[in-house]
This record gives C-alpha cells, structure tokens and sequence, in this order.
C-alpha cells in the first residue's frame, strides 16, 4: 500500500511528456516578383524628354501593379501633351519662355506619380521589391527627347521645305521665308530684330523707324537675310557698315558657327550689296 502511495506522489510530481507537436512555422512572404520605377526618377525622365518619357515610366509601373488599362490611358495622355508642346515649339518658340517648360514638366509627372503609385511604390520597397534604376529614367527622357526633336524637324521639312510666306512682327514690320528656310525662322530673325538696337541707336531696329522688309533663305543649307532698303541707300558706306555689324550680331547669336549672307536690295528683291559674316 506504501508502495503503491508513494509511486502514484512520484507521477504526479514528475514533469508530463509533451505530446504535442511543435506548430511548424509560417514561411516568410516573398519579395515581389516586378520591379518598379520610383516618382523621383518618373519626375526625371519628364524633365529631360518631356511629359511621354514620364508616361512611359508611369505604364510600365501601372502594367506591373495589374492596372494595364490605367497605364495606357495615361500614357495616351502624355503623348498627346508632349505632341502639343512639340507643335507649339515648332510655331512659336520665340514667343514662349521655354527654360521654364522642363521643370515644370519634371515637378508635374512627380506629383503625379506620387500621388497614383507613391503609397504602392513605398509598400512595395518595404516588401523588399526591387527599384528600377535612375538609368532607365535617363534613357527614357533622352529617347523621347530625340524622337520628338527628330520627328519636329522631319515633320517641318516634309511640310514647309516648298512653303513660302510672311510673318508680322510688328505694324509694317513683316519677315518673309522662302528658300528653305521656315516660319520659325522667320520668327527667330523677327523677334531679334525686335530686341536688337541698330547699331548707333538706342531702340531696336524694328521700332518703327526702319520700315524695313526682311527675308530669310535657307538655299542649299545656308543661311541667307535680305533687307529691302529704298532706292540708292546700299550704296551709302555708313549704311553698308551698320547692317553689317547688325548682320554680324544676328549670326552670332541665331546661327553661331555657320556663314551668313547679308543681302541690301531693291523693292525686287534683287541683291544690291552681298556681305558674307563669317
């Protein structure tokens, strides 16, 4: 009986063996398997080629986020501003301040980009996604910015390369191009013109007192401005000397590195004095 008491108080004092098996444990998440483009380097493509090179990088995070559709609606709305702004570059790129569109460009297609995939991009880094890197936001940006530049310059020569016409500047002021050059051009010389004294005096040289028309040509490729001046004033040294020196500003600053001719005509546009600035 003693016996028996004393084994049953041992059981009871002696530690159970477990039984239960040891839940295994849970496997950790994966990474995920995309890669996307952070609103900073979507922010940088833009700035270097124009709202499309954010687009792109925009649908290409929205494809990897399964939001295909999205994306392409996007994407369709920057090529269609960055068309716009190649248009207007193309018609009236003297008119508009310029240096201020890529900033603009760059800060709006971050904000953009913030705001539709910010939250998705930050989850996802947290995740252990990868990044893609600050190259393909430089590549990006720098394709776009060449095929628009080319497809500008393309799109002018097919349409004007045969164009002839005329551009006021101001009331009595007309620039005309012919010859290969565009209206463009005709704007560049004219808003130059515009800000630019004739040399000894104080205003510029379209302020009224030069009722001067001007012709740009662009024949084989070289560049070429007229000035219709009334009867007899090319033969005057004074006068042959003062558009020379206007001549020579001009090509510094509109056509640096490349000979222009400087023609003085009659009302006919016959060259009466010929100057080359080289």
């Amino acid at each position: 009986m003693t016996t028996h008491l004393r084994e049953g108080l041992l059981a009871m004092t002696e530690p159970a063996e477990s039984t239960a098996t040891a839940a295994p444990e849970e496997p950790k998440p994966s990474a995920p398997d995309h890669a996307l483009h952070s609103p900073a380097a979507i922010g940088l493509a833009a700035l270097i080629g124009t709202p499309l090179a954010g687009g792109l990088l925009l649908s290409a995070n929205d494809e990897a986020l399964g939001r295909s559709a999205r994306g392409t609606r996007l994407l369709v709305a920057c090529c269609l501003v960055s068309a716009g702004m190649a248009v207007m570059w193309m018609f009236f790129r003297e008119q508009m301040p310029w240096m201020v569109v890529p900033p603009v460009s760059g800060a709006l297609l971050y904000a953009l980009a913030f705001l539709l995939h910010g939250t998705a991009y930050q989850e996802h880094v947290k995740a252990g996604g990868a990044t893609r890197s600050w190259g393909a936001a430089l590549g990006a940006g720098g394709m776009v910015l060449a095929m628009l530049g080319g497809g500008a310059h393309l799109f002018g020569t097919i349409v004007f390369s045969s164009a002839s016409g005329n551009v006021m500047i101001k009331p009595q002021q007309l620039v005309y191009y012919d010859e290969g050059a565009l209206r463009p051009d005709a704007l560049k010389v004219g808003g130059f013109l515009a800000r630019t004294p004739y040399p000894g005096d104080p205003a510029p040289f379209f302020n009224g007192d030069h009722p001067s028309d001007v012709k740009v040509l662009k024949p084989k490729g070289r560049w070429t401005v007229q000035f219709v001046l009334r009867q007899g004033a090319w033969e005057d040294a004074k006068t042959r000397a003062g558009y020379e020196q206007l001549a020579a500003l001009m090509r510094d600053e509109l056509f640096p590195g490349q000979p222009l001719d400087l023609h003085l005509t009659d009302a006919e546009w016959n060259a009466r004095y010929r100057h080359t600035v080289k």
